[in-house]
């Protein structure tokens, strides 16, 4: 292994005459000192180079074997999620959006089947159950209103508690427009005594109505989620067909 160069100074000199001699680095120069050193330094030659460091080897490989173990685990419970929805999807055919506590009157009412509440139809598919409301290009028809603590996702085996409690108001979007149109859940506002109410945006996008594009002349089954404190009662929602639309409001009682 090569040595690093010494450091140029002073230095005992080594013709052993006693005194002191200049080294420049990388020889000795014709510079003497007679005087002796105060401290007794080690000649050049006596240097020793500093031993290079270990190589972390084995931290490296502790770093390795800790994301393999993360990367394991996260995978792990990725297929158990996929198992346990493909589970649900072959035992349970009457598995719902919206888990209620206190379910809605349904007597003669008309029902829609699974693939009706997973999106867009034709128009005239879901009967309205009320006039409907129009603001824009859109048509906007209440469906149903529930009132619940928790909402589940039919496509995933999650849901979400409310800190109050949900009410879930389903409605009917047509697009009247000549073009496609997109329906917002976030601008839809619940409207409650003096209070108004925003979407839970997560509970929202479980029972399908955070964002749905709905193509010219169809329509959609959309629903909305509000965490409100138990007991209330809904009086009307705020409806937008876009950002800018004045709104129309859509009663509820």
């Amino acid at each position: 292994m090569t040595r690093p160069p010494t450091p140029a100074g002073w230095y005992p000199d080594p013709d052993g005459a006693g005194g002191q001699r200049y080294w420049d680095s990388s020889t000795w120069t014709e510079h003497r000192s007679p005087g002796p050193t105060s401290q007794p330094v080690e000649p050049p030659s006596a240097i020793e180079p500093p031993m290079p460091a270990e190589p972390r080897f084995n931290d490296n490989r502790t770093l390795l074997t800790r994301y393999l173990a993360v990367c394991g685990a996260l995978l792990l419970v990725l297929i158990l999620a996929l198992a346990y929805g493909l589970f649900r999807d072959d035992n349970d055919d009457g598995l719902r959006s919206f888990t209620t506590t206190s379910p809605p009157e349904t007597a003669g009412q008309p029902t829609t089947t699974a693939e009706e509440q997973a999106g867009t139809t034709t128009p005239g598919a879901l009967p309205p159950l009320a006039g409907a409301t129009v603001d824009g290009v859109l048509s906007f028809t209440v469906v149903d209103v529930e009132t619940g603590t928790t909402v589940s996702s039919t496509e995933a085996p999650v849901e979400k508690t409310a800190t109050g409690e949900y009410v879930v108001v389903r409605l009917s979007v047509v697009n009247d427009g000549d073009a496609t149109a997109q329906f917002l859940g976030t601008l839809q506002k619940l409207h409650a005594g003096n209070t108004v109410y925003s979407i839970d945006g997560e509970a929202t996008f479980y029972v399908g109505g955070g964002f749905v594009e709905i193509p010219p002349g169809a329509e959609a089954l959309v629903g909305l989620a509000y965490d409100a404190p138990p007991g209330t009662v809904p009086e009307f929602i705020e409806a937008h067909a876009d950002p800018l639309s004045p709104g129309a409001q859509i009663p509820l009682s």
